[in-house]
């Protein structure tokens, strides 16, 4: 975005003439000051790289917040992020023709009316979704043709159910009986062995958390946690560490596999170490990693190997069993995995809010658990983060999964897998791109491998065709996670139909996207973390403000 390359130009300009109008000609005064003023860089840089443990990030910061100290250029960089800021918030989706509601009403409004604001809200957001006009990469998990019936379904259980608490067992003895049947079905999906348990969560993130949690708990006497992690694994282990003061040692994958190598990992294990982590597959690349090595390496330093497949766990244990040397094997089969998390509200096809983290001992899980003996309202449990519960979202995940049942996932793996098939196929057709990494199940990765090609302007060109496929970076690449809402044959033939048309723009007319994807993703990685983000922070401060959600702005 300009606002971006204003930041670096301006940046830029400062270094350049740092010399000729800053350091030429040094007094003994100047000299005096100069020494006084390394002292305090070196102190701010110590400070830095203490809180980041990234001496290239360090460095970064550091320049940038001297060169801001200097007359007009700090106040140039603020308001170049303002403007960054104020260019995202207004490129958001806002509610149109619709009355902003600043307070309560003085008199309650109609339940007709308020059906009918509903309605039209959510018609219009079912344009950004629509497979037949626009596919987004997962997001929208229930498709084919069941998926008014099952999704229908869902809000009928949910309505019968709304009243309903899982934290007062009982009073509502039927969510004792959803959440236990949802966590034994997943569990047999996953090949546990007997005794072993789980609950149901909101959330990958929660079945995270949760799972960090009991590692930091099991081994008390460890002061200094540390959980070990592959570079590719998602930041809901970052989210853990910050939350429960462990600290996240990120291993390098192998570039060319994306998967995370169980000798490097062996490296990066020391005496604090209690949990490592596997993905099945990782969000990136779609990679399995070598679940089996890595269970190796759990048995020998004795420490607890956790198992993402929060995205992926409705899908890969149906990929297998269609496809056996297609996965590697990754769930309890494998014996030295001691936690799992996977995801109803995703492959599952249950409405969202819903997860399940694992455990092969109930010793383990119960590490997870809130006791409070002690409050003043009584004893007081909590088996996951949250107190109260919205039990409609634990019926409707069992409802989810009863009606789909394991034919249903089959049939849903198998004709995703034919599509993945039928698109990779058509990228080893052309030669400016290929596949990141290995991954052969429902997550397509790709790079570029040309070097006049930036695969960010290919994420841009694509939308013109109806396909929102997601940057990544570190290595820069696309991403497009393919579900039941975006399958099929032909759906995969116009997928490698856009990407060769958006291959061959980008080459011909890369200025086309010049304030696209590319310069945003390009600043990411040369601003300093913190200014990213100060400007990350303000974007979600304007999710909660009702004039930008209305599309309300003052100009």
């Amino acid at each position: 975005m300009e606002s971006i390359r204003n930041i670096r130009d301006k940046i830029n300009e400062i270094i350049g003439n740092l010399d000729e109008k800053y350091f030429s000609g040094y007094s003994a005064t100047k000299l005096i000051i100069a020494t006084a003023l390394i002292t305090c860089i070196t102190k701010d840089m110590i400070t830095s790289i203490q809180e980041t443990d990234d001496i290239g990030q360090s460095f970064k910061q550091l320049a940038l917040d001297l060169l801001k100290k200097l007359p007009g250029v700090g106040e140039a960089v603020e308001q170049e992020k303002l403007k960054l800021v104020e260019k995202v918030v207004r490129g958001y989706a806002a509610v149109k023709n619709e009355k902003a509601e600043y307070k309560l009403p003085e008199k309650g409004y109609d339940p007709a009316d308020i059906i009918r604001r509903v309605k039209n809200m959510i018609e219009d957001e079912e344009e950004n979704f629509d497979a037949e006009n626009r596919s987004v990469s997962g997001t929208v998990y229930i498709g084919g043709e069941n998926a008014k019936t099952h999704t229908d379904m869902q809000a009928k259980v949910y309505e019968m159910t709304a009243l309903s608490n899982p934290l007062h067992p009982e009073t509502f003895p039927s969510q004792r009986k959803f959440e236990s049947e949802v966590v034994s079905m997943t569990l047999n999906m996953m090949n546990a062995p007997e005794g072993a348990c789980g609950n149901l969560t909101t959330g990958g993130t929660e079945s995270i958390l949760m799972a960090m949690k009991a590692y930091r708990d099991q081994k008390p006497w460890i002061k200094k946690p540390e959980i070990v992690i592959p570079f590719t694994a998602h930041a809901a282990f970052d989210k853990a560490a910050h939350y429960f003061k462990m600290k996240l040692i990120k291993v390098p994958v192998n570039e060319e596999t994306q998967e995370v190598e169980a000798s490097t990992m062996r490296k990066y294990i020391t005496k604090n170490t209690v949990v490592i982590v596997g993905s099945a597959p990782c969000y990136s690349a779609g990679v399995v990693d070598p679940i089996e090595d890595l269970g190796k390496l759990a048995e020998k330093y004795n420490v607890g190997l956790h198992v993402d497949a929060c995205l992926g766990g409705f899908f890969v244990p149906f990929a297998k069993k269609l496809q056996p040397n297609r996965v590697p094997n990754f769930d309890f089969g494998v014996p030295q995995v001691t936690s799992m998390s996977a995801d109803t509200h995703k492959y599952g096809m249950a409405v969202k809010g819903s997860s399940v983290v694992m455990y092969r001992t109930p010793e383990l899980r119960r590490n997870m658990y809130f006791l409070h003996s002690q409050f003043a309202g009584g004893f007081y449990a909590s088996p996951t983060m949250p107190g109260s519960r919205a039990g409609g979202l634990v019926a409707a995940c069992w409802a989810s999964l009863l009606h789909i049942g394991e034919e249903g996932y089959l049939n849903n793996a198998q004709e995703i897998l034919d599509s993945i098939d039928i698109i990779h196929e058509g990228v080893k057709q052309n030669e400016n791109i290929s596949i990141m990494g290995t991954s052969k199940l429902m997550v397509l990765a790709l790079k570029s491998i040309n070097p006049k090609l930036n695969i960010y302007h290919v994420v841009d060109a694509m939308s013109k065709y109806g396909w929102k496929l997601n940057p990544l970076q570190s290595p820069a690449g696309a991403h497009f996670c393919m579900t039941a809402k975006t399958m099929g044959v032909e759906r995969a033939k116009h997928f490698v139909d856009s990407l060769n048309k958006s291959v061959e723009t980008c080459l011909k007319s890369p200025e086309i996207y010049k304030d696209g994807t590319a310069p945003v993703y390009g600043a990411a990685i040369s601003i300093p973390v913190k200014e990213i983000e100060w400007v990350t922070e303000r974007i979600l401060d304007s999710w909660t403000n009702v004039n930008y959600s209305n599309g309300i702005f003052k100009d």
